[in-house]
């Protein structure tokens, strides 16, 4: 079985290439867990016309 260490582990390892993003490991029910990655304003896949938005305009 896979313990909430080991997560913490593998999401101390999961970055944004691109900002400096925030991670918080959710354990939402016993054994099961996400992983949120909150990026920061200068994330261009998050900024109007980035990567990940589509076409904004």
């Amino acid at each position: 079985m896979i313990t909430r260490d080991a997560f913490g582990h593998i999401a101390d390892t999961i970055t944004c290439p691109d900002c400096n993003a925030d991670r918080k490991l959710v354990e939402i029910e016993p054994h099961v867990f996400v992983l949120a990655v909150m990026h920061d304003d200068t994330c261009p896949w998050l900024n109007p016309g980035g990567y990940g938005c589509g076409d904004l305009a």
